[in-house]
């Protein structure tokens, strides 16, 4: 070998130590902060299972938390008012926003008008008497406060 070669070879040996070294400093600063010691289903590490969001569900829905929601069942067409300032979710199935102001997605912070697709899981605030939701076929729906069923 040469020695150009030769100082090429323990010049790339150098810069993958160098990498090596600077890739363990930022696993470890990772580490220490906690990237991945946090507990499932912890604030660290929030994501839930299905399952775990059925039985709160159906301990909220069941009075185990003081009874705050209900649970509705509807049929295709089927259309739920919810009180102004009262709150709902829809847990399974398809539904479209209705009444003239619309619900307020507490969510992300928008407001759907009447037409829109309500989201799964996105709790929703009925700014007005009329406002609510219509089954685009069988849905579940979680309610807090005052509603009427058509």
């Amino acid at each position: 070998m040469r020695k150009t070669e030769i100082k090429r070879w323990i010049k790339l040996a150098l810069l993958i130590l160098a990498l090596a070294v600077c890739g363990a400093a930022i696993y470890g600063a990772g580490m220490a902060k906690g990237a991945s010691g946090a507990v499932p289903g912890s604030a660290g590490d929030p994501l839930i299972t299905k399952s775990y969001l059925d039985e709160r569900l159906s301990e909220l829905a069941g009075g185990s938390a003081g009874g705050m929601f209900s649970r509705v069942t509807l049929s295709r067409g089927d259309r739920i008012s919810v009180k102004g300032g009262g709150e709902l979710m829809v847990y399974s199935g398809n539904a479209e926003v209705t009444g003239s102001d619309g619900l307020v997605n507490l969510t992300t912070g928008e407001l759907f008008r009447d037409g829109n697709s309500a989201i799964k899981y996105h709790l929703y605030l009925s700014p007005a008497d009329d406002s609510g939701i219509r089954a685009s076929g069988n849905v579940t729906v979680f309610v807090r406060g005052g509603y009427t069923k058509q």
